[in-house]
């Protein structure tokens, strides 16, 4: 199970990074991340934690993982939360960090908190989708400084939720 939620946030990882930055480097970059990922890990195991080093950054998953060196500090963490995946990766000078960790709470709590706690940010947009078994909300945002995607997946089921953030720097044109 922790393979596919592995799978899952790396994965995530890879369309955010495409829906921010139109560059096929980021994209093979986040592509050879989660490759290197599904080859290392156990076939019939579930992964208590995996950490990979790579020129362009470092992936961290399991129980316990902490936010990545640098996570930037304006970046709001929902506070009741068991994170589980972390990392950070520089590509031509910008850093691109992707958080991912489950609570307890409902999607819509964690939802609202955040619209609450993003004061700073400009949020470009909100997107909610239902589906037959899950409810995602996503807010893709921006303080100048970075830009900003909060991914809320509400699973109806386990009565769970996962949140994957994805934060880059943005690209300054001076």
């Amino acid at each position: 199970m922790k393979k596919v939620i592995i799978i899952i946030v790396l994965l995530s990882m890879l369309l955010v990074s495409a829906l921010f930055i139109n560059s096929c480097f980021v994209s093979r970059i986040t592509e050879n991340i989660v490759k290197e990922v599904i080859n290392k890990a156990p076939e019939n195991q579930s992964i208590e934690e995996a950490e990979i080093d790579i020129n362009e950054g470092k992936t961290s998953s399991g129980i316990p993982v902490e936010l990545p060196e640098g996570f930037p500090k304006s970046v709001p963490v929902y506070p009741d939360m068991s994170m589980d995946h972390s990392s950070k990766s520089t590509t031509s000078g910008r850093d691109f960090f992707s958080v991912g960790y489950n609570t307890k709470d409902r999607g819509e709590k964690v939802f609202n908190w955040y619209k609450k706690n993003m004061k700073d940010w400009e949020i470009q947009t909100e997107i909610i989708d239902q589906r037959e078994d899950e409810k995602s909300h996503t807010i893709i945002s921006s303080n100048g400084e970075y830009h900003l995607t909060v991914l809320i997946i509400e699973n109806q089921y386990d009565e769970g939720t996962t949140v994957i953030l994805t934060a880059s720097e943005e690209l300054d044109f001076n």
